[in-house]
C-alpha cells in the first residue's frame, strides 16, 4: 500500500469488521480485533500476542493469502495435536 492511498485525518479509514484478516506494512498477517486508543489492534490468526497499527496502514489480504493463512493454521493445530498424542 502506498502512502498516497493512506486516509487523511479529515477522511479516516473505514474500520474493518472484527475478524477481518489484514496484512500490515511489515507483512504481518493478523485478524482485526478492535480500535482502542486511536490504533487498530490485530492478533495472529493462530493466536498469540496482539499488536497495534495506525488506522489504514493495514489492508485486507487477498483471497489467496486468506486461504494460505487458514491452511497454515489448520496444519499447525494438527501438528500440535499429533505432538500431544506422541
Amino acid at each position: 500500500m502506498s502512502d498516497k492511498h493512506l486516509p487523511s485525518a479529515q477522511h479516516p479509514p473505514p474500520v474493518p469488521e472484527v475478524g477481518t484478516i489484514l496484512i500490515d506494512r511489515q507483512g504481518r498477517i493478523g485478524e482485526f480485533r478492535a480500535v482502542e486508543y486511536g490504533s487498530w489492534w490485530l492478533r495472529p490468526v493462530a493466536g498469540g500476542l496482539e499488536w497495534t497499527v495506525e488506522p489504514g496502514s493495514a489492508e485486507p489480504v487477498s483471497p489467496e493469502q486468506r486461504l494460505h493463512t487458514k491452511v497454515a493454521v489448520v496444519n499447525e493445530q494438527t501438528k500440535r495435536r499429533g505432538q500431544l498424542g506422541a
